[in-house]
């Protein structure tokens, strides 16, 4: 974990990480920078994702999402998107490299 924040913070601190490390696709992903899901540990704003509805035309997913303070954001990326995008995506949003989400009530949120 020390070494993934290190990373994540850093892509040369893997001049100190293990050989097996190195060859860890976690942190391989988090050198470049595509990993935005905050790991134990880590100072990240927690989002909790309201809700998620594929767009009319089927290109988009569109996401709400709310801090707990209760701002809220609009999200929309790629239909075939993952949890990694809509982190990336509440990321950028918040102006932070990464972010905890939540669903609510651990289910699959619909729209309202």
């Amino acid at each position: 974990d020390v070494v993934l924040e290190a990373v994540r913070n850093d892509g040369m601190a893997l001049v100190y990480a293990s050989e097996e490390l190195l060859q860890d696709p976690v942190v391989l992903l988090a050198r470049e920078g595509g990993n935005h899901i905050a790991g134990r540990g880590v100072h990240a704003p927690v989002l909790t994702v309201a809700f998620l509805e594929l767009s009319h035309d089927g290109a988009h997913i569109e996401a709400g999402v709310e801090g707990v303070s209760g701002q809220e954001m609009s999200l929309t990326f790629g239909n075939e998107g993952t949890v990694g995008d809509l982190a990336a995506s509440a990321a950028q949003q918040r102006g932070v490299g990464t972010v905890f989400l939540c669903m609510k009530r651990g289910a699959l949120p619909q729209k309202p």
